[in-house]
Formats: structure tokens, sequence, C-alpha cells
């Protein structure tokens, strides 16, 4: 990411990038992006944002993805040069699943993205970080901004409560007859994948911040990202998962599949660790996916230019051990990052294969909306560089209502009670810490 000199002012570096969160997540459509894992896997920089100038949602385009995002991209193109605006937003599952599969979802809420004019950066591997503002930054806002800047951390009190323990909308019976019905496809020819996801739901009151600060504390991903989208609903997200990272015409993607819970013990620990290294099954269900992105991006780049540089490679998380791979390649002329979000979405990694098919059959088994879960979280500026994630770990709060997801990949070889523990192992840790108390 490069920034222009003239536009960035250095500010205090925090190690947490929510403490710089705190002073601002009282503000409308704050948004908080954390890469809080930090090693040889994880992202570099934190964001940190409110009070954008513009809030651009699918909706208002109809439920069109191309020409919503269009106009995302276009509201950054004039600010190009200085590189001082930003884009923060979310693609829920189903408006991509609409608009490029031409499936009739109903959603839970549709994406929107908003565009920012100013924001706190962090650089973790210089440990150093920046107020950014755009020269016509409205006065009022450059004043509270740069009040609270001053100030630093904020002091507002933060408070929850979860009124009653989660509730699985989906019994394990009926889940274990779903996994059973993707295995009947599959034995008939009908496609070779289905990722199924159930979804856990329980009401609130209070901080949604805080919430979200709290469950960091479980699982803290690569992605992290908190989103006040309007004062009754928020995205708290957890992933690991990059979804596609596009800078100087160059795009990757990195997809996770294969998962297994972590062990106290560090004996054990590495024998899980190694088990899922040498799984077939685990690496059959990866390869997949990785062919599976190899033609969705071999659709928006230069011919010969698509290459998988990581295959099924270990990576470890506080929770889980995953099984990564990296597909990369160059853009063709004129497909923007924007289109090669929508273009590629839903992500092939939470669909199945073949795409189109496993999404129809998740619409066939599935009773309730996904929202972000499994769609994405990105940000965006004008000079054709992106981040995007896969909401995997991701919690929606809706007036009052937390939902969280817990799903995976079924292939023939599932079986489906360790398919159905594997939807717990992903989001136990966020359960329990959401218990009332």
């Amino acid at each position: 990411m490069n920034l222009p000199e003239n536009s960035v002012q250095a500010i205090a570096y925090r190690h947490d990038g929510s403490a710089w969160g705190d002073a601002f997540a009282d503000l409308p459509g704050f948004a908080c992006l954390e890469s809080c894992k930090r090693d040889s896997h994880s992202g570099q920089y934190d964001i940190v944002t409110a009070l954008p100038e513009r809030r651009l949602s699918v909706a208002d385009f109809a439920g069109h993805c191309a020409p919503w995002i269009s106009a995302v991209e276009a509201a950054l193109a004039v600010d190009a040069k200085q590189q001082c605006r930003i884009a923060i937003g979310f693609l829920d599952f189903e408006t991509a699943a609409n608009s490029t599969l031409h499936l009739a979802f109903p959603t839970l809420k549709p994406a929107v993205a908003a565009i920012y004019s100013w924001w706190v950066l962090q650089d973790h591997q210089k440990k150093q970080a920046w107020l950014v503002k755009s020269s016509d930054l409205s006065g009022e806002i450059d004043r509270e901004v740069s009040q609270r800047v001053a100030v630093g951390l904020g002091s507002r009190e933060q408070k929850y409560y979860v009124k009653q323990n989660f509730v699985a909308e989906t019994s394990k019976e009926d889940y274990l007859e779903k996994i059973q019905n993707v295995r009947e496809l599959i034995a008939a020819g009908d496609c070779y994948q289905a990722n199924i996801a159930q979804r856990f739901s329980a009401s609130y009151e209070g901080d949604a911040f805080a919430i979200y600060k709290d469950l960091r504390q479980v699982a803290a991903g690569d992605f992290s990202a908190f989103l006040c989208d309007t004062s009754s609903h928020a995205v708290a997200s957890f992933s690991p998962e990059r979804f596609l990272s596009a800078a100087a015409g160059k795009i990757y993607s990195q997809p996770i599949k294969g998962t297994r819970p972590r062990s106290q013990d560090p004996i054990e620990d590495q024998r899980i660790a190694q088990r899922l290294l040498t799984s077939e099954k685990d690496r059959a269900e990866n390869i997949m996916i990785v062919d599976l992105l190899r033609n969705d991006l071999g659709k928006l780049c230069q011919t010969g230019s698509i290459a998988v540089t990581e295959l099924c490679s270990l990576h470890s998380y506080n929770n889980v051990h995953h099984l990564v791979s990296r597909v990369e390649g160059e853009l063709q002329s004129g497909v923007t990052p924007g289109t090669a979000l929508i273009s590629s979405s839903p992500g092939g990694s939470i669909t199945g294969a073949p795409k189109k098919r496993a999404v129809e059959i998740i619409k066939s088994l599935e009773k309730t909306p996904r929202g972000v879960y499994c769609g994405s979280v990105f940000v965006m500026d004008g000079s054709g560089w992106m981040e995007s994630s896969i909401a995997i770990r991701t919690l929606e709060l809706v007036n009052g209502s937390i939902h969280c997801w817990g799903g995976g990949g079924i292939t023939w070889d599932s079986e489906p009670h360790a398919e159905y523990q594997e939807t717990l192992d992903k989001i136990t840790g966020f359960l329990r810490a959401l218990s009332p108390q």
C-alpha cells in the first residue's frame, strides 16, 4: 500500500489494532480491519475509520452486483492519484449467488460498501501508524477525528449482555440427513462436493464492538473485521481465509480446505497436524477447490499466467489446523479488482463443485440465509489495491439477534458424524465465550 506523503500524519502505534478502534467505535459507519495473528501467513495492516462520506448498497442497484461495484470503484477513481479514499464493505453470500449464478435466494442483509475520506493505518511490520486524510475532508469531520486522535484511547463504557445460550436452528438429526443427501447426490454424479452449514442464534443487548473484542481472544483471524453498518446491524468476522488480494495488476487467492481441532498437548497436537497433512480426503477436497479457483481466475487473468504456488500447506491457528493453497495470476487489461471480486463470488471454498450446482444444493437444503457468512469482507482503494476475505468464523448482529454459522465441505468420503462435529469445532469457542453469565 502506497501513501502520499502530504496526506499522512504519524500517530502512536498500537500493537492491538482495536485500541484505536475504541477511539472511534461510537461513530456512525465505524469499521475496524485487523491482522490479529502476526506471522508469515498474516496480513500487514490494521485499518480503523468511521463517518463515511457515502454509503452504497446493492439494494440501490436492484440487487445487481456489477453496477454496484462499478459505482464503488468510480467513487474511488476520482481520488486514485491521491489514494486517500478507501471503500470498506461486505458482499453477502445470497446477493453474490443471485447476481452471478442467477439464483433466487432471500437475503439477510444486502451487500454494502462505504467510502471513507480518512482512516487510521497501522503497519505491523514497520510498527508505525498514520492518520490518512483526504485534502477535501469536511472541516467538521476533520476536527472530530483530529480531536479523538489527540486524546488517544477511548474511555466510553462498553458492555453487553447475551440473554440465553445459542440455539441451533437445525437439529443434529436434520443436519446428518442433509449430509447423507449430499453424499447420495455425489454418488449419482450430480456434484463432487457441497458445503453445508448450520446457523446458531441468540439475542443480546449492548455494545456490539465489545462482543467483537471479546471474541478476538477466542479466534484471532488473519482477516478480522468489525463493520458497524447501521445502528441495528453489525458484522464481526474472524476469518483466517484470504479470498482475493489484488495489487499492480496481479491477483491471488488462498483457499482453505481441511480442518482439525488443536490439542493443548504439544505431542498430540503435532500428531493431529501430521494426520491432516497426510489425509487423502482432505487433500483431495483442497485440490478440488484449487481447480475451481484456477477456472474462476482463468476467466479473468491473462492466458498462461495462472499458477498454483502453494498446495495443501499446513497453517495453524489457536483453535484449529488448516490446509491452505495459493492460486495466482495477472489480471487481463480492463478487469478491475472489484470485477474480479464479483465474478468469483461466492468463493469456491465455501460452495463446492461444480459451483452453480453446489449452490443450488445449498439453497435446497439450508432453510436460513447465510448473510455475510461465506460472503466476503473487503477493502480497496483507487489504485487497484484490494484485500478481501472469505467470511468464515463470522457473526452477524441484526436487530438484537446474533447469528453464528458452522459448516464444512461434504464429499463422498465424508463421515456424517465427523462432519457434524467439525461444524461445532469451528464455533464452539464463540458459543462458549458468549454464553450468558
